[in-house]
């Protein structure tokens, strides 16, 4: 019997807050998810600390909190030698029984190398192998020169090291995903070929808004204003349907004057945009929208695409995601480069579908249900524990934990 609480440390480079990463992104909305989860589950018996794999603050100032829970931030003094000497201290402080990555990312390599016994659980949300960066490579805004920003390709091999290491070591290393399509990819983009990749579903804080549709065709762009969602292909098809209602949330990472000029702005009558929102009046517009679209040149599962099933809201996308988009929505195929090309194959998709309320009623009752039955809490807690039994470690949610509520009656 365990005598004192597991100590998990989430390491990542997101935390859904503006003053601690960039903007506010899916990896950051999951980590704060787990992160509130154990928090506010004490009966659970997990004591969370927050690891930042990227920001650096001076030494003496590396500590702060989020949602009451400790985070650590990298040291930035004289040296990286003797930075990483501090922060390898401050980390075997803490004395973590298991480590949890959201994704991987090469700056995550010291916090990881400071801990060499500490077994460890990275969550592999998005990799992109070079099939998926060759994709990415193509990207452009219109009228602007050169590849913006987050177009340039991250080598994730250096990974290999890593595992290298923890197999010599005979540290617990295991990569996890949150939908079986993203393994495959794991191991072109790692560079590794592991035994097993792990099941760890995700799960959603939603708040459970009533499911009311709005009265006239509304639909809801969700997500980072960046250039790899090309958001400028959303204000194109707004353009094209005019007596339609387009609802945009989201807020940028990137200063879209260094890319070449593309800013979100002069949107069409049609098109309110309403920046970063919070739940519940986040929930309650995806909840009140018809349809959520996506223009993103590319994705993994993003958190969007579950919270617009939850609340019933089927998905028009040029991403497949595994062949959600296909069940639960229309895909209209992929185009890379600017995305202008398929404004008008979005189109068709959305209008389709607002002119049957059968079909969309349908998609999103049968998303919903889907969502609640295969990212909960009681599954993710469940896949979490048996990652840990498999590394030595003995952990177990308490029998009977709720889950999620299950899934009601269709609106009317």
């Amino acid at each position: 019997m365990r005598q004192r609480p597991l100590r998990l440390g989430i390491l990542s480079a997101e935390f859904f807050e503006p003053t601690l990463s960039r903007g506010r992104g899916g990896f950051g909305k999951n980590v704060r998810t787990v992160a509130s989860y154990f928090r506010t589950h004490s009966e659970l018996g997990v004591e969370v600390f927050l690891i930042h794999g990227f920001r650096r603050s001076p030494p003496g100032a590396v500590w702060t909190s989020l949602d009451g829970i400790p985070l650590l931030m990298r040291p930035a003094g004289a040296s990286r030698w003797s930075d990483w000497i501090t922060h390898r201290r401050l980390l075997a402080q803490l004395r973590l029984d298991v480590v949890l990555t959201m994704d991987f990312s090469p700056p995550f390599r010291g916090a990881l190398l400071a801990l060499p016994r500490t077994p460890a659980i990275v969550w592999a949300r998005d990799p992109r192998p070079p099939e998926d960066w060759a994709e990415i490579a193509t990207l452009r805004i219109p009228g602007a020169r050169g590849r913006p920003s987050d177009s340039r390709p991250v080598d994730a091999t250096c990974f290999r090291s890593l595992y290298a290491l923890a197999r010599c070591t005979r540290r617990p290393l295991r990569i996890a995903v949150p939908a079986e399509f993203i393994a495959r990819k794991v191991a072109p983009t790692y560079g590794i070929v592991p035994p097993t990749v792990y099941s760890l579903p995700g799960f959603l804080d939603v708040p459970d808004v009533p499911r009311v549709k709005a009265r006239w065709p509304r639909v809801i762009f969700l997500g980072r204003l960046d250039p790899i969602k090309r958001p400028w292909v959303y204000w194109e098809l707004a353009r094209a349907l005019p007596d339609v209602e387009f609802l945009c949330l989201g807020e940028s990472y990137y200063p879209y004057e260094q890319d070449g000029g593309w800013t979100p702005s002069d949107p069409p009558p049609n098109l309110r945009v309403l920046g970063h929102l919070d739940d519940p009046a986040r929930a309650e517009l995806l909840a009140s929208s018809w349809l959520l679209v996506n223009t993103s040149i590319h994705e993994a599962l993003p958190t969007s695409f579950l919270e617009a099933l939850f609340c019933e809201t089927p998905i028009v996308s040029c991403q497949e995601a595994g062949g959600l988009v296909s069940r639960f929505g229309r895909y209209v195929g992929r185009f890379d480069g600017d995305g202008l090309a398929a404004v008008p194959h979005l189109a068709d998709a959305v209008q389709r579908l607002l002119e049957d309320p059968a079909l969309r009623t349908d998609l999103g009752y049968e998303g919903r249900e889907w969502v609640i039955r295969h990212y909960n809490a009681s599954r993710f807690l469940a896949a979490f524990s048996d990652l840990l039994s498999g590394m030595g470690l003995r952990w177990r949610p308490p029998i009977g934990h709720p889950s999620i509520p299950v899934v009601g009656a269709k609106n009317p």
